[in-house]
């Protein structure tokens, strides 16, 4: 890493133990869950500290689910994502130190799942990519994108934000979702499909226990470092396979898990219907009019929130 790069790392650093301080983890809704529980606490996967030996798992007998509390019925779901592309017949749009990229922002009414609003932009983004660090590279373009939904389109601003990443479950507690949550003061989630190696929270050994354990669609291992520090859940789908689930900001561990498995509409992997929307759209840009159109036509803007 050059010197640049380390100073850059280090005002990150500070950055993030910052925002960390105003993220919360209980729940701030203007919406309620149906009280039926998709999905059942079976127990918690513990990491472990260096050189140490022993099991990871730990029976959720002292475990206390958030408390049930009355409201309205949700009612707008969002959901966020970056992707980097290439046009069809083109060499990737990059160069040294930045990225092309298209960043979307969907909308659907829940429970049908319907789009209700969709935007997607091109940006430029000149931050430089560093493990831990992605949402200084990301949060910015989908601040401004939403803070635009909010301005025209007041009645669409969804209640909850889901996005395809992390929130606490991170080595600062401020993953992508947490970092753009407390940016907005709006509810959010992340949706992971590989675990961060955080506080001995290792990938081999959570796909050996969740193999064991996970026996039914809902079944969850609560994630927890070795500090003690709870970051989220491992919850099987239909796919068989755990996605890792963990608040961002104004949800609890237990919501996060909840609504997440609510939008499992698909028996893959890809968590929630928003993001398949968005990730399909993005990743077959050659196919699709609409979004050929965006990047034909559209002077991709520079996302530069040094």
């Amino acid at each position: 890493m050059t010197p640049q790069l380390e100073k850059i790392q280090a005002r990150w650093k500070v950055e993030q133990l910052e925002l960390a301080h105003y993220v919360e983890t209980v729940d701030r809704l203007d919406f309620v869950l149906p009280s039926e529980k998709l999905t059942e606490v079976v127990g918690y996967f513990v990491g472990q500290k260096p050189g140490e030996e022993g099991s990871n798992f730990k029976p959720a007998t002292d475990y206390a689910p958030s408390p049930t509390k009355e409201g309205l019925p949700l009612r707008l779901i969002g959901g966020v994502d970056i992707s980097f592309v290439k046009l069809p017949d083109q060499a990737p749009l990059e160069s040294e130190g930045e990225n092309l990229a298209c960043a979307a922002v969907v909308v659907l009414s829940y429970p049908d799942f319907k789009v209700v609003y969709e935007d997607y932009q091109m940006w430029r983004l000149t931050q430089p990519y560093m493990v831990g660090f992605l949402a200084f590279r990301e949060a910015g373009p989908l601040q401004v994108m939403i803070e635009k939904l909010n301005e025209k389109h007041p009645e669409l601003m969804p209640q909850v934000i889901m996005v395809d990443g992390n929130g606490i479950l991170h080595h600062r507690g401020l993953g992508l979702a947490s970092h753009l949550g407390v940016l907005l003061d709006i509810p959010a989630l992340g949706v992971a499909k590989n675990i961060l190696n955080v506080e001995g929270l290792r990938r081999d050994r959570i796909d050996a226990v969740c193999d064991e354990k996970l026996q039914k669609k809902g079944d969850s291992l609560i994630l927890q470092g070795y500090t003690g520090r709870l970051m989220g859940s491992a919850t099987r789908s239909d796919s068989k396979v755990a996605i890792f689930v963990s608040p961002g900001h104004r949800i609890s561990i237990d919501t996060s898990r909840e609504l997440v498995m609510r939008c499992c509409q698909y028996p893959f992997l890809l968590p929630f219907v928003l993001l398949i929307w968005v990730h399909v759209n993005i990743f077959v840009i050659g196919k699709n009019q609409k979004l050929m159109a965006v990047f034909q036509s559209h002077q991709p803007r520079l996302c530069d929130f040094s």
